[in-house]
């Protein structure tokens, strides 16, 4: 049995902004999550090459969206040369977060981890003189040779007080080699939910780079990450997170730091009609990428939000349209992996991606850095940016277009990410157009003087048609997304408003994003989760399915008003999966028993025991 259980708080009234809490998604399937989590290794020098294959990486637990960060600012399967060069096997980008694992609608769930939306997000850094320091996006020696891990040290940094001990499973602080500093809980800060400090430094340039990822639980926004990036002319050229030569550092001239990302949306639902082979799944390269200040761009974009949107299109091989995975059964493969009891003309990948600058520079212009980070002195690049935006074909896994190292000298790699140019968008129209892509924003020229920092603060969004349509059962208004992809709506209405509302809902959700940024992370801060153990999933005596949670979340503090204002909890119910999807069952006030026509419920000695009177033995639910 699985189980979903919102907290219900007062009305939450900032400065200028108001936000009923209503459902807060505290995703009960996980059973803790980190609010710092610092990645590091130990004994980094004597054992990197090892660690870096062995060392898991660190999911964002709190979203919708799941990405996952590693102490060397890679996807770990960029650097683990064990895997065949084609491996289709990325652990990037879930949506929506079902917190049991990311992604995948289209997939069984133990399937989620391993076919999520990307192939890897990274961050190459070009210095003047042609040397290129990158963090993937292919499997590379170069990751191993040239990138080493530094730890993020918080003492006497704000993060050292951060973590207070969680009544459900104490302050968690280790485990393996990435510690973690704090569990989350409510009333760390005012501003953090979740918080991922990735940092590591290259041997070529001496620069270090700094990933500071924040993520959210609040349902108006969860459907996107910020990441803070800072680039640090260090010269630290040996990896231990000091000046080599203090007082010797130079001065980077005509630096820059390119964004790549490999995204292949159509993964969410590439297991249900088409099996595998060689040089990858033919069916996941049929993507549709737009930079929205290009020429041509025709979405719900405006110009000026600099942002690179994505989402999966038809792919011209098959005999229908294929737009978003719609599941026909006469289509799909049996037995097969994808075959999850889906209605006929599910939609499997309905979401549109976007990443966009949030801040770079600190005019008054657009994407000016918040007050916070123009006290900090922060060097701001040279003209108008970003510097390019391109993007290169993916037709399969060994069929490319992209830079690569393993196959280009290092000057084309520099000649490829520093050539000034806004690229043209594709058309779908064209079949030929209709394939994977890897896409880049490129910021710069910087110069930076030694000690001196470049800030980039980048939000990684997705939209899905449901936020833009309204149903009762959900208690808040908006559909879940799961009801909408099973509807009987006819499947060319579905395909529409995917291209229409899903991208309306990705422009919602960053704006949301800047405005998280610009308030510099003043938002209505989530309650604590609920905590159902094993033992508490049980029956009734008359065999309906009976869950069961202790008190601690009545008693959580809104670090705003220093008060405990949780009012009670929301019960969902799932008869499908434990991805959903979700209608709103029951209200359970804090701190009474109750009945409704779908359950019943006790509040004694510190426990709610909730009792769904319209389940029935022998048949799976999901709450």
């Amino acid at each position: 049995m699985n189980y979903r259980i919102s907290i219900l708080l007062k009305t939450l009234a900032l400065t200028t902004w108001s936000v009923v809490c209503g459902l807060w998604s505290c995703g009960l399937v996980v059973l803790w999550s980190c609010g710092l989590v610092v990645l590091w290794s130990s004994s980094v020098q004597a054992q990197f090459g090892q660690q870096i294959i062995t060392n898991p990486p660190v999911n964002t637990d709190r979203a919708l969206i799941r990405i996952q960060y590693s102490n060397i600012g890679s996807n770990p399967s960029a650097v683990n040369l064990t895997l065949a060069p084609d491996s289709p096997v990325r652990i990037s980008l879930g949506y929506p977060h079902p917190s049991g694992g990311a992604g995948s609608y289209g997939n069984i769930p133990y399937h989620f981890d391993l076919y999520s939306a990307s192939m890897g997000e990274a961050v190459w850094t070009l210095t003047s003189d042609g040397q290129v320091a990158l963090t993937g996006l292919r499997p590379t020696p170069w990751i191993r040779q040239y990138i080493r891990p530094v730890p993020y040290d918080p003492k006497g940094r704000p993060e050292e007080s951060w973590g207070v001990v969680n009544p459900l499973r104490g302050l968690w602080k280790g485990g393996g080699t990435l510690p973690a500093l704090a569990t989350y809980w409510p009333g760390i800060t005012k501003t953090d939910e979740e918080v991922i400090i990735a940092q590591w430094s290259n041997t070529k340039q001496g620069i270090l780079t700094q990933a500071r990822v924040h993520g959210w639980s609040n349902p108006d926004f969860d459907d996107f990450v910020i990441v803070e990036y800072l680039f640090t002319n260090l010269g630290d050229f040996d990896g231990d997170g000091r000046e080599d030569q203090p007082g010797q550092t130079s001065t980077q001239e005509r630096v820059f730091f390119a964004f790549v990302n490999y995204e292949l949306p159509t993964h969410l639902g590439s297991l249900w009609f088409r099996p595998g082979g060689a040089g990858g799944y033919p069916s996941v390269f049929d993507d549709i990428y737009a930079y929205s200040d290009a020429a041509g761009y025709r979405g719900a974009f405006p110009t000026g939000l600099k942002a690179s949107v994505w989402r999966d299109s038809d792919n011209p091989a098959t005999s229908w349209d294929d737009t978003g995975e719609p599941f026909y059964q006469r289509e799909s493969i049996s037995p097969a992996p994808g075959r999850i009891v889906q209605a006929e003309g599910q939609m499997q990948a309905a979401a549109t991606w976007a990443m966009a600058p949030l801040a770079f520079r600190n005019s008054s212009l657009s994407h000016a850095f918040n007050p916070k980070d123009k006290k900090m002195g922060y060097v701001d690049p040279v003209g108008e940016q970003p510097y390019a935006a391109r993007w290169w074909k993916a037709r399969s896994y060994t069929d490319y277009d992209d830079p690569d190292p393993n196959r280009d000298p290092e000057k084309k790699l520099y000649d490829e990410m520093t050539a000034q140019k806004i690229q043209d968008n594709p058309d779908e129209a064209n079949a030929g157009d209709r394939v994977g892509y890897v896409h880049a924003q490129v910021y710069g020229p910087y110069t930076l003087k030694p000690g001196e920092s470049a800030k980039i603060v980048m939000a990684y969004a997705a939209g899905h048609p449901a936020q833009m349509k309204t149903d009762s059962r959900q208690g808040t208004g908006a559909m879940d997304m799961l009801t909408w992809d099973r509807s009987s709506e006819p499947v060319e209405k579905k395909q529409t408003e995917m291209k229409t509302l899903g991208e309306q809902a990705l422009l919602e959700n960053l704006r949301l994003a800047q405005f998280a940024y610009d308030s510099e992370y003043h938002i209505p801060a989530a309650p604590t989760n609920a905590f159902i153990a094993a033992d508490d999933l049980t029956s009734s005596p008359d065999a309906h399915q009976q869950i069961s949670w202790i008190d601690d979340s009545d008693r959580a503090i809104n670090p705003y008003y220093k008060e405990a204002d949780v009012i009670g909890y929301r019960v969902y119910r799932s008869t499908w999966y434990p991805v959903g999807p979700w209608e709103l069952w029951d209200t359970v006030s804090k701190g009474k028993g109750g009945k409704t026509v779908n359950g019943r419920w006790t509040y004694a000695n510190g426990r709610y025991t909730y009792e769904d009177l319209l389940s029935a033995a022998g048949f799976e639910y999901h709450y």
